[in-house]
């Protein structure tokens, strides 16, 4: 009886041994199904948002249209329109130069023992306009990420408008000072600027969707914000022999009455006056 008893608790544990091996061999390929298919849903195509690096050859304006020549690292040439559906940006280096009334600067600047704000790297957005603002740093008290209007600016610092935070002085930190630039004008573009276009592929054709340029060489504000005075300075010389014969006429010009500055009391008296009447 004894005996009997043992096998047939034998024959039970090989039953549940052989059972629970054949759940844990449904669920290993049920997780590796699972698996297999995440991954396949996860995974992009290859030729999705494709991009493409290379360095701009040739720049032409036309109006506010620019197309450029964008050659690749193989060398396969591009030309390529901005349009304003595209994603456009532009990046580089400036001087202090651009911090210019109506321009939008950020910074992180450091507030000091004396509750004065310090800024060493700044942006300058041309043609942009991001959201006016300032930030404190949860970890760093002190610090603040910044965003203002430039109300005015001299060597020394730089006067932000942040809306409703008011208006605040961000002093300079001279020795280590960046001017960092970010615009969408395409004018400020020159060759052997480097770009990398985002777009996709259709029928084994790259169809550009957005361009990010780098620019090469440092911006200067002088260039890109012109003087008026000096344009005038530049005029032909006739202009200016036509100025000086006015002045010429001008100096030779009787005085004005101090009584009468536009000579009009003057006309008055020049006017004939009647004849007199016959008693």
């Amino acid at each position: 009886m004894a005996s009997f008893s043992a096998q047939r608790n034998s024959n039970w544990s090989r039953r549940w041994a052989t059972q629970a091996l054949g759940a844990a061999l449904v669920l290993a390929v049920c997780s590796a199904t699972t698996w297999a298919q995440a991954s396949k849903t996860v995974k992009k195509p290859a030729n999705e948002n494709p991009k493409v690096s290379g360095k701009i050859t040739d720049v032409e304006m036309k109006g506010k249209v620019a197309t450029f020549t964008v050659e690749d690292e193989g060398g396969k040439k591009q030309e390529v329109t901005i349009t304003p559906k595209m994603n456009f940006g532009v990046v580089g280096k400036g001087d202090a130069g651009f911090f210019r009334p109506g321009l939008m600067v950020s910074t992180t600047a450091l507030m000091s023992p004396q509750m004065q704000l310090f800024g060493k790297e700044y942006t300058v957005y041309i043609g942009t306009k991001p959201t006016a603002k300032v930030v404190q740093n949860p970890s760093s008290p002190m610090v603040y990420d910044v965003c203002g209007l430039v109300t005015a600016a001299d060597e020394d610092s730089v006067t932000l408008n942040f809306g409703r935070d008011g208006v605040r002085k961000v002093f300079l930190e001279k020795d280590a000072l960046v001017i960092n630039i970010n615009s969408n004008d395409a004018s400020l573009v020159k060759a052997g600027a480097e770009a990398e276009l985002e777009g996709r592929n259709l029928a084994g054709k790259f169809l550009p969707t957005g361009m990010m340029v780098t620019l090469a060489e440092p911006l200067s504000a002088d260039e890109v914000f012109p003087d008026p005075k000096a344009k005038a300075a530049t005029k032909p010389a006739t202009t200016q022999s036509k100025t000086a014969a006015k002045s010429a006429t001008a100096k030779d010009a009787p005085a004005a009455d101090a009584n009468d500055p536009f000579g009009v009391l003057k006309k008055k008296d020049d006017k004939p006056k009647p004849a007199e009447k016959k008693p």
